[in-house]
């Protein structure tokens, strides 16, 4: 599939396929022509964002449709991926890769979001919160969803750290310009350490120096941007408690992070009392060292916390030295996180 495609109606095992340049498939369904999968060959397409966008308004709610193309760049993929296509593949596309990611798109329970879900990530006294975000953010992207970590750790950006990624400078300044009602979304995707097609990292490139405190304000402005492109934002390194509150009830969803200790049953305890109820919140229990039994299970019962509704991560002793270095995101997630954060990345999703 190197060249155009044909605009020619091909029966498969859902009804209809038609695959086409985008002219031709759009004045194809325009003339009436009924298809629930579409294939567009977005080659020669000066703006394919908006031709995209012309397409959604004229088929039916359960359309998919499939985009393919020779530009391989970040903002070809965030055009595409915003106008609501199901995926954008990258030529020369592998009949087998797509015939996948049909069955892929097919076997999810809705269509890809309109906004991406904005997921806060926090731990309980250093239990291993940016670890987890780390698991989860590529267990998401390798499924084929597109993800954006926002690290606000100002010290040092200790999520790009572990997934092994340069972040570009320029954060602290984008931020202060949407505090102040003058953000530009054109500069999002110079911000963006990318790892793979699928996942990017936002965050403070490290320079000895502390920058200032984010704004509340310029944090919705840059979640909300962000959000527009992407399917799951996670944000991690909410360590600052002028915004740790405010911002974990402005999200869509929460992880809290604690390890299985009667000292951190009281911090977690009062952290939930302290949250809204009503935004959705999973409990993970992170064994970073060797625990006793004890009378754990109780004090947290005492305090509200129920453990066995907590997703828990096991102990293993190889995990903190392996994260301490960083990980090689092509290896894939490390065995012990991999239960947990595929539970967490599809809950977040909604599946």
């Amino acid at each position: 599939m190197t060249g155009e495609l044909d605009a020619i109606a091909h029966p498969d095992s859902d009804g209809t396929r038609l695959s086409g340049d985008l002219r031709t498939v759009l004045r194809a369904v325009k003339d009436g022509t009924s298809a629930r999968t579409l294939i567009v060959d977005l080659d020669g397409t000066d703006y394919a964002g908006g031709g995209l966008h012309e397409l959604a308004q004229w088929c039916t709610a359960d359309t998919l449709v499939i985009a393919v193309g020779s530009d391989a760049s970040a903002e070809r993929t965030r055009e595409v991926m915003q106008a609501g296509v199901g995926d954008y593949l990258v030529k020369p596309v592998d009949p087998a890769v797509l015939e996948a990611t049909l069955e892929r798109l097919r076997s999810e329970p809705d269509a890809p979001p309109v906004r991406g879900v904005v997921a806060a990530f926090a731990s309980a006294s250093g239990a291993g919160a940016t670890t987890l975000a780390g698991a989860v953010a590529l267990t998401a992207a390798q499924a084929g969803h597109y993800v954006v970590c926002v690290d606000l750790n100002r010290l040092f950006p200790a999520l790009a750290f572990l997934l092994k990624t340069e972040v570009p400078p320029g954060l602290e300044q984008v931020l202060t310009q949407a505090e102040g009602g003058q953000g530009n979304p054109e500069t999002l995707s110079a911000l963006s350490g990318r790892i793979g097609e699928r996942l990017d990292v936002v965050g403070y490139r490290f320079t000895g120096t502390l920058p200032s405190p984010p704004g509340l304000q310029g944090l919705v402005w840059l979640l909300d941007h962000l959000a527009r492109d992407a399917h799951l934002i996670i944000v991690d390194g909410l360590g600052a408690p002028h915004l740790r509150f405010q911002l974990l009830d402005l999200v869509d969803a929460r992880v809290l992070v604690a390890e299985p200790t009667l000292e951190t049953a009281d911090i977690l305890s009062r952290s939930i009392s302290l949250l809204s109820p009503e935004i959705p919140t999973w409990t993970v229990m992170n064994h970073t060292r060797p625990h006793g039994g004890g009378k754990t299970a109780e004090a947290f019962e005492a305090r509200g916390v129920r453990l066995e509704k907590a997703l828990t991560v096991p102990y293993d002793p190889r995990l903190g030295a392996r994260s301490d270095r960083g990980w090689d995101t092509q290896g894939g997630v490390p065995k012990p996180l991999q239960a947990t954060a595929a539970t967490l990345s599809r809950r977040l999703l909604g599946g």
